[in-house]
This record gives C-alpha cells, sequence and structure tokens, in this order.
C-alpha cells in the first residue's frame, strides 16, 4: 500500500506497544519518520534500532507536564504532519467498585492530557495549514463494555470533544 507519506513527519504516543506500535510500524514501512514516545526507554531503544534513520524517542509519559513541554521543545522549528494519540486506559471495575478518586484518575488519565497536548499541538498545524489528529480510543463508544466503567464513560467524552472540535477545526484539507 502507497499512503504517500514517505518523509513525512508524524508524532505517535504509546509506541512500544499493542496499537500504538502496530501504528508506528505501519507508518515507518510506509517511509515515514517519527517522533515516538513511551515510558519505557529500553523498549523505545530497541525499536529504534530497527528504524535508525526513521525514528527519534521521547522516553516519559505523555500524560505529564514534563513529557509534553519535552516533546514541545523536540518538535520545535519541524513540519510536523500529523499526531497519533494513543495510550493505555484505566483499570476495569464496575460502578459500584469506583470511588470518587477512581474517576478523578480516569478524567487524568484519558481525557484532559488529551486535551492539553492538542492544544500544544494545535498552533503547529494552524501554522502550517495543515495537520491530521488521530485519537486511538475503544469500542466502548459504540456500545459500553462490562467493567469498564471509567473508561467507558470518559472515552466518549473525549468523542464528544473531538466531534465539536472537527466542526470547527480551522484546518483544511
Amino acid at each position: 500500500m502507497n499512503l504517500e507519506i514517505k518523509d513525512k513527519n508524524f508524532i505517535v504516543t504509546g509506541a512500544t506497544s499493542g496499537i500504538g506500535r502496530e501504528i508506528a510500524s505501519c507508518l515507518l514501512q510506509e517511509g515515514a519518520k517519527l517522533i515516538i514516545n513511551a515510558r519505557n526507554a529500553e523498549k523505545l531503544k530497541g525499536f529504534k534500532a530497527e528504524y535508525p534513520d526513521q525514528i527519534e524517542t521521547l522516553v516519559g509519559d505523555i500524560m505529564t507536564d514534563v513529557t509534553l513541554s519535552n516533546l514541545m521543545r523536540l518538535i520545535s522549528g519541524k513540519v510536523i504532519d500529523g499526531i497519533v494519540i494513543n495510550a493505555s486506559g484505566p483499570p476495569p471495575k464496575s460502578f459500584n467498585a469506583t470511588i470518587i478518586d477512581d474517576w478523578d484518575d480516569a478524567y487524568e488519565g484519558l481525557l484532559r492530557w488529551k486535551i492539553k497536548l492538542t492544544r500544544a499541538i494545535l498552533p503547529y498545524f494552524e501554522k502550517q495549514a495543515y495537520g491530521r489528529f488521530v485519537f486511538i480510543e475503544s469500542a466502548s463508544v459504540k456500545q459500553p463494555i462490562d467493567n469498564l466503567i471509567l473508561s467507558n464513560s470518559l472515552r466518549l467524552a473525549v468523542l464528544v470533544l473531538l466531534k465539536a472540535f472537527q466542526e470547527r477545526s480551522p484546518i483544511k484539507g
């Protein structure tokens, strides 16, 4: 498949395992250049060894201000064509098993950091008059999954945010 993305620059968060790793691998096979992010330095180093000329790495939890600041320094002055926003979700729990702190943690881990990251990247895309956001969420946005009350609820919030954002996006293309 030719996606016509050779030498295009993308960011992929949560890039060393699961769907993040698969997305990053597919982009790399198409000739894209990536900034990949994950918490595990060894996994990042191993992935970079497979594609040394196509990957830059960023170690850290993208949900933290420190890692977000490091990402913004890393992309300064670069053209970024797109970002894949991907991370794991909260632990499985039923509604009755949750406490309010679980809801606060889930908000931080599923929604808040995505808003901050989107706000940080958007000016780059606006300046370039181009850029794509891809959010990896869950099948639970279509149908709730048993014992995933936190994920079911807050991933829907992400989806609604994205729909509203897309309708009013200044980036066309």
